[in-house]
């Protein structure tokens, strides 16, 4: 791809030179080096802007957001999906526009701002029912899902999860449906229905753990982990913590819901000396993957683990 830069460089192909510099900022984000990602998007919005081209300024600027988003920069995140926002309108690009409505949403509700979050979703989702785009309101419904447990309010927020995991069975899109499943996981155990939310959780890790998505597989190790907790198996609990982390981080991933992840880390490190926690936490983090896996299914295993 760097010689493709070079290639397109040497020809004097600006256009070319700019979407290649795209295509290699999301192989770098694959990889986890998310600077030279931001270097190498930085660098396309300085070309697509010398074209005059809204559509591709538009869209770097989204995909710098999302990188600045996942970063926990969410200042900088909100700043370069206004600015998307504004392009897109100019555009009269409704899908563009619904996607960076929910871009901001996911900002707003990981910075606790829920009542704009909940204004953005509903917006966002307006659009896709007028786009007639099931997977983009299924999206939509998993981030108010998002934002209503982050308030503590499960039932609502299961409905919601539950009619994306619907949509995503329907689409056959696999990775969208284990997220679904995971957030109704979540929201069964905040109902107190601590077995369904494992079985759910158990579905969405083995949808993950086929397609070996990364990132989903940490985020459904933290969300079981939960489960441990209130279970009272801390120290499993802290284990799971330190697996998901190093799971999340290889894959550069965002957390997802923040808060009840912050929720349950609490809830597990409260019941348990700093010393030990810290130490199950470690120990969690030497798992290899199917060890983690193994950990967090296993019904019959002793509380300390």
């Amino acid at each position: 791809m760097t010689d493709s830069l070079e290639l397109f460089e040497q020809l004097g192909d600006t256009w070319g030179r700019a979407r290649a510099l795209g295509i290699l900022a999301f192989v770098t984000v694959v990889q986890g080096d998310f600077p030279q990602a931001i270097a190498l998007l930085e660098q396309g919005l300085a070309l697509n802007r010398a074209l005059g081209s809204k559509s591709g300024s538009a869209w770097t600027l989204g995909y710098l957001g999302n990188i600045t988003w996942w970063q926990g920069d969410y200042s900088r995140a909100a700043a370069h999906h206004e600015e998307s926002l504004v392009l897109y309108r100019e555009l009269g690009d409704r899908r563009g526009i619904a996607l960076v409505l929910h871009f901001l949403a996911d900002v707003a509700r990981d910075q606790g701002d829920y009542i704009r979050a909940t204004t953005l979703f509903e917006e966002s989702r307006a659009l896709w029912r007028e786009l007639n785009d099931s997977s983009g309101i299924a999206g939509g419904l998993m981030g108010y899902g998002d934002v209503l447990l982050n308030q503590g309010d499960a039932s609502r927020a299961a409905t919601c999860y539950q009619e994306a995991v619907i949509r995503f069975r329907e689409l056959g899109n696999q990775s969208s449906l284990a997220t679904a499943l995971r957030g109704l996981g979540r929201a069964a155990l905040m109902q107190g229905d601590d077995a369904r939310a494992l079985a759910l959780l158990a579905e969405s890790l083995s949808s993950f753990r086929e397609r070996q998505e990364l990132f989903g597989i940490g985020n459904v190790l933290a969300a079981i982990a939960g489960v441990w907790g209130v279970r009272r198996q801390p120290v499993r609990a802290a284990r799971l913590f330190g697996a998901s982390e190093v799971l999340r981080r290889a894959s550069a991933a965002p957390m997802g819901a923040v808060v009840e992840y912050a929720r349950d880390v609490a809830h597990v490190r409260a019941q348990l000396d700093e010393a030990t926690f810290a130490a199950a936490w470690k120990e969690g983090k030497a798992l290899t993957l199917e060890q983690a896996i193994a950990e967090a299914l296993n019904d019959e295993a002793p509380a300390n683990w």
